[in-house]
């Protein structure tokens, strides 16, 4: 267990909780190359990690009342897409605000991670010696994701989501270079500093930016009272 595989788990969780996605696609690479736990494992181990961590981030949404409970066990059950495809859809084809829609999208999640993890558990050995620590650290991430989406304005949050998907494929790519490049601190390295900048360019993009839009709303606004 090294302190930048706890790092990289914070930043899953900061996406799960922000985004409603970008769960597992981030938590195998962590566990493979940066923690050294064979493929089967990590694959176990990740529903796990991000099971827990959406179940924890859909709390803290379930209390502001964002989470549209029939809707998202409906998604659930019939076994529906991860965050890249529920969020979008819950959006463009449900008329669900964006926060709502990532919230509802945990709730998916959750239900899939655990019904994916009961069929690995039967033949697959998880080290939970890992398993643990890596989860709360994604779980405080995924509180802090969670503490933001309900800080940012629907159309940032649209924006964020639309960067982060792109982000997401430029990652996808990266996951086909060789093998080997992985295994080097360089490699491993420059993957996690690109998805950490990433995590905090569209932070910045929402927050600052958000703020800065709303100052104007505020500041048109007296004027026309004026």
């Amino acid at each position: 267990m090294t302190a930048l595989t706890l790092a990289g788990a914070v930043v899953v969780g900061l996406t799960l909780g922000l985004f409603g996605g970008g769960g597992s696609i981030l938590t195998v690479p962590l566990l493979v190359y940066v923690a050294g736990i064979p493929a089967t494992s990590a694959i176990a181990m990740s529903l796990f990690v991000v099971g827990v961590t959406s179940v924890v981030s859909a709390a803290g949404h379930a209390r502001a009342g964002r989470i549209r409970w029939r809707t998202g066990l409906v998604t659930g059950l019939v076994g529906a897409g991860g965050g890249f495809l529920v969020v979008p859809a819950l959006v463009l084809l449900g008329g669900m605000p964006m926060s709502t829609a990532v919230a509802t999208s945990l709730v998916v999640i959750a239900m899939k991670s655990f019904a994916g993890l009961a069929g690995y558990l039967q033949t697959v050995p998880v080290d939970w010696s890992i398993a643990l620590p890596v989860t709360a650290a994604a779980v405080v991430g995924g509180l802090l994701g969670g503490w933001l989406a309900g800080r940012v304005h629907a159309d940032r949050l649209r924006t964020g989501f639309g960067w982060f998907v792109l982000v997401m494929g430029g990652f996808v790519l990266i996951q086909q270079a060789p093998p080997t490049l992985f295994h080097t601190a360089w490699g491993v390295a420059v993957s996690l500093a690109c998805a950490a900048a990433a995590s905090a360019g569209i932070a910045y993009l929402l927050l600052c930016r958000g703020r800065h839009g709303d100052g104007g709303a505020l500041r048109a606004g007296e004027l026309h009272r004026t």
